[in-house]
């Protein structure tokens, strides 16, 4: 059976999102109490500083983010559709 290039890419991707989601629980796994503080510290100065109080329009960056999102989900179904993969949700 010969495999497209993009189902192949996409198998790499899930593989690499495998790992990555791996290394992540074992990092949380180690991290101390401390470290774990330290780290909400210094995000949440962060959000202060440029979330919070920058006057960003946060709910179009929100729905910004749901239209990408949904362009990415069609393209995929495009693309398993025209491979005869497609199966749709409920």
């Amino acid at each position: 059976m010969v495999t497209h290039p993009w189902a192949e890419i996409l198998r790499g991707y899930a593989e690499a999102d495998r790992w990555t989601r791996a290394e992540r629980r074992e990092w949380l796994r180690r991290l101390t109490p401390e470290e774990a503080w330290e780290i909400f510290d210094t995000l949440y100065r962060f959000w202060e500083q440029t979330g919070e109080r920058s006057g960003g329009d946060w709910a179009a960056l929100e729905g910004r983010r749901i239209r990408e999102t949904l362009a990415l989900r069609e393209a995929l179904n495009r693309f398993a559709r025209a491979k005869g993969l497609y199966e749709p949700s409920d």
